[in-house]
């Protein structure tokens, strides 16, 4: 075990080594160290801009026992507070947990969920999907928009950014500002429960024949489906991608 003033000074790169090695004794296996990611950038509150660990750093493992994969992120702060959206949505919207389950058993088999090892096709993370499924909810009025009416509200202190890097290895990357508001599920916000086997038909009809891959987007942060073009806020060249699925908080991804 590493003392607290370890803790303090090792690299995310070399607790992740550590991590994966006991992992690894404990009995699971597949276990893969990734030190790879962005660097999240913290904001005090005199609104000076505070480095913290110098990058996001995953491990990955299955759990032989389930044959669950699982993986453990250092520093991922900002992917916390992702986990902190989705939650909220699932507590608005029950049965929004089985749906995504369903939606991603259906994947898994079909190699459409395994961003990880992916090279020449598409494919998509748990996240992804579950971001496809909300902005699909949010443009049928059955999924609150959480984020929505915040652009304009001062933030107290620079509380509710991150900054991150865009090129984590590059001493000059770019630092690109997160805002990672988000409002409290409120009791007009709940929606009835969502019927299983309708839901899933309807979300395959959808991206199916409904979906303009070519001139549309997911983006929860304005409320579902989007003109392609105008979902970026920086207006930046749009990225190669078939689907264009806006990430909430990092708005020029």
């Amino acid at each position: 075990m590493l003392t607290r003033a370890e803790r303090g000074n090792a690299r995310p790169s070399r607790m992740c080594r550590r991590l994966a090695a006991v992992l690894s004794r404990a009995g699971f296996t597949d276990v893969q160290s990734v030190p790879v990611a962005s660097v999240p950038i913290g904001k005090a509150r005199q609104n000076v801009p505070i480095r913290l660990l110098p990058a996001s750093s995953p491990v990955k493992f299955r759990d032989p026992r389930t044959q669950l994969s699982l993986d453990i992120n250092v520093n991922d702060r900002l992917g916390l507070i992702n986990s902190h959206l989705l939650r909220s949505y699932c507590d608005a919207l029950p049965g929004l947990r089985t749906l995504l389950v369903a939606i991603k058993l259906w994947a898994q088999p079909l190699g459409l969920n395994s961003p990880s090892t992916a090279r020449s096709m598409v494919t998509f993370s748990t996240y992804a999907l579950a971001l496809m499924t909300l902005g699909w909810l949010q443009s049928r009025g059955l999924a609150p928009n959480l984020q929505g009416g915040l652009e304009g509200v001062p933030q107290a202190n620079g509380e509710g950014t991150f900054w991150i890097r865009n090129s984590p290895r590059k001493k000059d990357a770019l630092h690109i500002e997160c805002d990672v508001r988000f409002r409290l599920v409120m009791a007009w916000d709940r929606k009835p429960p969502l019927p299983l086997r309708e839901t899933l038909i309807d979300w395959f009809q959808f991206w199916g024949y409904v979906f303009d891959f070519e001139h549309q987007a997911i983006d929860v942060k304005e409320g579902g489906v989007c003109v392609r073009p105008d979902a970026m806020e920086d207006k930046a060249q749009l990225p190669d991608n078939p689907v264009c699925v806006m990430d909430p908080f990092i708005r020029s991804k």
